[in-house]
């Protein structure tokens, strides 16, 4: 086990609360619902934390702050989610939405993109939401990678980490770059060697096999890569449709008809819901790790906000599809775009303009029997 692990592992069991692994979906009776997380809210910490205060300064987009955010009367804002407080209240929020467990982009574990992760396995109420995580195969080299499966494998054992199927561990792995990703791994048997790599460690610790699930936007491909890699079954980060101030019902038409394709690949599949597409305050101000063309450097480009109530009803189809097909999502669980990703127009997590609206409908939403 890594030694930046071990403070959150202990306090676990001195607080009594390691129990039995933790029991699968509870939201939305038999059906696992989670939302993504990327934790780039933590302001000066990281040039990527400057960047989303950059990002979302303007006063028109103000609105959209996570409710930590402070916004200066001259109008400056300053954005930082690291502390227990903060913490506390995302996990209520989360619980109050009715989600069971966040999907946590997984990065380094001295990356600032890290320290929301770290916050939550060391909060004593973790167990109201479990965790998985979401590995991004760009990050994924050759000569590091055992030490990276061994950690990962060291969270899955974690009795808050989400489970399907009886208690597999679920773990998602993002790949947005087929192709340069898998050259990467030329000489080395390809991803599908890491992907083997994790399923090894964590056998190690006794666990059942992981259920990995294949991030790709196209089914075809996502369907490809899946059976390339060794996972088993596919999903998406997020996906839409080049929307030009399209209203929100147009991006979920898309999805549906995504799921519906996923489909007839003969993949299994995570479906992905989507709160929203609309990126441009990224437009405005472009971040240092996007080159900004195309579809990416249009203003025209998105989609309507939803309201909160079509919001819930969007995540509650997904959960009703996925009822409805319980050999093609055999997970039985449903992955939505996103807790909290703001900038780019798909969040669950309250903000300065809306307040915890959001919440409250996808709440009620999944309490419908």
């Amino acid at each position: 086990m890594s030694i930046r692990l071990i403070p959150f592992v202990l306090t676990y069991l001195l607080l009594g609360l390691s129990g039995s692994p933790a029991s699968e979906p509870s939201a939305a009776g038999e059906i696992a619902v989670g939302a993504i997380r990327w934790d780039a809210w933590h302001g000066r910490a990281s040039e990527i934390g400057r960047a989303m205060e950059k990002s979302l300064s303007p006063p028109h987009w103000q609105g959209r702050l996570p409710f930590f955010a402070q916004v200066s009367p001259e109008g400056s804002v300053t954005i930082s989610d690291d502390s227990d407080p903060v913490m506390t209240r995302e996990i209520a929020h989360a619980k109050a939405a009715g989600l069971d467990y966040w999907a946590f982009c997984a990065y380094g574990e001295d990356s600032p993109m890290s320290l929301a992760l770290h916050r939550y396995l060391a909060h004593p109420a973790r167990d109201q939401v479990r965790f998985c995580l979401i590995g991004d195969a760009s990050h994924w080299k050759p000569d590091t990678f055992e030490a990276e499966a061994a950690r990962f494998a060291d969270l899955m054992a974690l009795p808050c980490h989400q489970t399907v199927l009886g208690g597999r561990p679920l773990f998602f792995l993002l790949n947005l770059a087929v192709e340069s990703n898998e050259a990467a791994w030329t000489g080395a048997g390809g991803i599908r060697t890491a992907v083997a790599s994790l399923r090894a460690a964590v056998r190690r610790r006794g666990l059942p096999e992981p259920y990995c699930v294949a991030m790709v936007p196209s089914p075809d491909q996502a369907k490809a890569f899946a059976e390339a890699s060794g996972c088993d079954a596919s999903s998406a980060y997020a996906v839409q449709n080049g929307g030009r101030d399209a209203p929100y019902a147009e991006l979920t038409a898309h999805v549906e008809t995504y799921w519906q394709s996923s489909l007839a690949t003969g993949a299994r599949l995570v479906p992905v819901a989507m709160t929203g597409w609309d990126r441009r305050p990224r437009v405005e101000n472009p971040v240092f790790w996007e080159h900004n063309e195309g579809w990416g450097a249009d203003l025209e480009r998105f989609y309507q906000a939803p309201t909160p109530a079509e919001l819930g009803d969007h995540i509650r189809s997904a959960v009703e599809w996925t009822r409805r097909h319980p050999i093609e999502a055999e997970a039985r669980a449903v992955i939505v775009y996103a807790w909290n990703e703001f900038d780019e127009g798909g969040w669950i997590c309250p903000t300065l303009g809306e307040g915890d609206a959001r919440v409250r409908a996808l709440g009620a939403a999944l309490a419908r029997p």
